[in-house]
């Protein structure tokens, strides 16, 4: 049992605890990435889609005609990635949400004239994009 007055002061702290935490929430919109030894800074929001390629992964951006080519894992780049922007769609893509076009049954049209096959156990997320 916990008397009224210690419960009323415990739940201000925690007012206060979280109020402090929304503040310190950033919102990523850029991130790093080396490439050839080069270090470049891409903006989320030109990033059209993340494809893995072995041991590598290729990030597409719009307006560029060549994808950045960086060694590792999808799964770290999903990491870095802001999740209300970017939606797994296969298991070698993940792709921005905003720069889709249509959204047929199997396949994805992007901007810049690109198309990406949506995997099985993926196509319920689509549905609800």
């Amino acid at each position: 049992p916990v008397s009224f007055t210690h419960f009323i002061k415990a739940t201000q702290k925690a007012k206060i605890f979280c109020k402090q935490r929304v503040h310190l929430k950033e919102v990523k919109t850029h991130s790093s990435v080396r490439e050839n030894g080069v270090v470049v800074d891409l903006s989320l929001s030109s990033i059209l889609f993340v494809e893995s390629a072995g041991n590598y992964v290729k990030i597409f951006v719009s307006g560029r005609t060549r994808a950045y080519l960086i060694y590792g894992s999808l799964l770290s780049i999903k990491e870095d990635l802001v999740s209300e922007y970017f939606v797994q769609v296969h298991r070698s893509f993940i792709v921005n949400k905003k720069h889709i076009v249509k959204n047929e049954k199997n396949i994805l049209y992007l901007e810049d004239n690109y198309q990406i096959p949506i995997g099985r156990k993926y196509q319920i997320l689509m549905d609800l994009i």
